[in-house]
């Protein structure tokens, strides 16, 4: 599958779930709030949660912003076998892993949104293309700003997301051409 329809599946995931977020917020508070409870990330969420958690978000501008990230960055993944849908899945989860963490042993609070997995892509590419001092400097003035300027954001899970594509960088380019090698020199 080319990286343009991985990405537009990953928005079309995304779509659904605020779709889904949108009716059951018509059918009432109590049966919107179970939904909240159960699939995004708060303290009484289970682990399900780390993996829907990213494919819900809190209003509109969210997701319309997550997603056009997405496709955005979907844009940098121009070789043929791309990553982008491993990329962004492997960032969500450890985002999700981060705010669980976070939630459960520092503040409560319910996490939901696809910025965790935006960060990992956004890390994946700067690193891939040796930009790692711009990557530092673009993601601590980012998180840093939104804190400034009151917006709620967890910076935690950005922060899972953006280690999750620099790993996945370093797994893919220093650690399996390492074992490859050590292997065709035992044989």
């Amino acid at each position: 599958m080319r990286t343009k329809y991985k990405a537009i599946l990953l928005i079309i995931l995304s779509a659904i779930g605020y779709i889904i977020q949108l009716h059951y917020q018509t059918q009432g508070v109590d049966i919107y709030n179970s939904l909240i409870l159960k699939y995004t990330i708060n303290s009484t969420s289970g682990i399900l949660s780390i993996l829907t958690s990213s494919f819900m978000h809190g209003n509109t501008i969210h997701i319309l912003m997550n997603m056009f990230m997405l496709y955005m960055l979907s844009t940098m993944f121009i070789e043929r076998k791309s990553k982008l849908m491993t990329v962004y899945l492997l960032s969500g989860l450890l985002s999700g892993i981060f705010s669980m963490i976070y939630v459960h042993f520092v503040s409560d609070t319910y996490v939901l949104g696809a910025s965790g997995a935006i960060f990992g892509l956004f890390s994946y590419i700067f690193f891939r293309h040796n930009r790692r001092k711009e990557f530092y400097l673009n993601f601590f003035i980012f998180n840093i700003g939104m804190f400034v300027f009151g917006m709620n954001i967890a910076w935690y899970g950005h922060l899972g997301g953006a280690i999750a594509g620099i790993l996945f960088y370093y797994y893919e380019n220093d650690i399996m051409p390492k074992i490859k090698r050590n292997r065709m020199r035992k044989i």
